[in-house]
Order: structure tokens, then sequence, then C-alpha cells
């Protein structure tokens, strides 16, 4: 249901937004299309880990539908290389960008109180350096159910930030760890 309304009430403000296209210049209707499409997208986004692909597919047809509109392309061209100019990820990337910052800040002491327990920290390494996190890995729980159970955010975090490199889980502060984090699946997904 989340999935389809996002959908619906996007394709609507993109419909207006591409009726005034052609008196906009390109910044004004790239800041329409992240107020009310992009945004929409990305709000509790965390939350559709591992949803279908045909849902998946229905929030990325919204998100293409953007890119078009801010780069005044044809429907039937090519998407890849719109999102790369644009320098946007693809929802699920999206979707697993927001995932390891929840605990990045969990583990740096900025999460709410809620997410502090939900996370057990395994060190790998015995060195004596305080300041070395190459080896901090969390403890992945095990799951009964493959399909339910790894969408659970202590499995899906746990996870995602074991398979992150150590240059970047070991990042000073939150803002070098998310443009590390969107560099690295930026670089994943468009090579």
């Amino acid at each position: 249901a989340h999935v389809s309304k996002v959908c619906q009430t996007g394709f609507f403000h993109l419909k207006n937004i591409y009726a005034i296209r052609k008196y906009l210049d390109k910044s004004a209707v790239e800041s329409l299309l992240h107020a009310f499409i992009t945004s929409r997208i990305d709000y509790c986004n965390s939350l559709l880990v591992g949803i279908t692909k045909g849902r998946l597919q229905k929030l990325q047809r919204l998100h293409n539908a953007a890119a078009r509109v801010i780069m005044n392309v044809h429907k039937y061209d090519r998407i890849t290389p719109v999102l790369k100019q644009l320098h946007w990820l693809p929802v699920e990337s999206r979707i697993e960008l927001k995932v390891p910052v929840l605990v990045y800040k969990r583990l740096n002491g900025f999460a709410p109180s809620y997410l502090s327990e939900i996370f057990t920290v395994r060190c790998l390494s015995r060195r004596l350096r305080s300041n070395s996190c190459e080896g901090t890995q969390l403890v992945e729980p095990r799951t009964k159910n493959v399909t339910h159970g790894d969408r659970a955010f202590s499995v899906f975090g746990a996870k995602s930030w074991n398979r992150l490199p150590a240059s970047i889980r070991c990042s000073d502060s939150i803002v070098l760890f998310k443009k590390s984090l969107k560099t690295h699946l930026f670089v994943q997904y468009f090579g």
C-alpha cells in the first residue's frame, strides 16, 4: 500500500511539473522534483529492504520518470546514462544507503536508544591500537525464515555493514561516511 500510494502521488506531481517544464530552468525543475518526488521515494525507504522486484520496479519507474523530466529526455531513451549524469543511485541502492548510515550512527553513539541494543559488535583484530576499526564487524543473527527473517533490521544491517570495505567503516565523521558510501554504491552499480 505504501509503494502504491507513493507512486500514485509521485506521478500526479510529476505530471503537473511536466506541464510547466518549459517555463522553468533545469535547477528549478530539479528542486521541484526533489521536493515532491525523491523525498517521497526516500521517506522511510529503509523499511523497504527486501521488497519484491515488482514493487521495487514501480518505485524505479517513478524515479526514472523524474530523471527524464529533469534532463528533458524522451520516454524510450536509455535511462542509465541519465542517472549517471545526475549522479542518482537507483532505488534499490538508495534503500541500501540508509541502513548502513543508521548502523554507523548506532556504533558511534548518535542513534536513538532503541537501536543501541540491536547489534552486537565483534572485534576481529587483536591490535592494541584503540583507533583501529578495520576488524570491527557485527554479529549476524541467524534466522529460521530466510525470506522474512533476512529483512529484519538486525540481520540486514549487520550484513550490509560487514560487506562494506574497512576504509568506509572507519570514517571519522557521518558526512565523510555518507559521501564514501554513496561513492562506493555508485561505483558498484555503474561500474
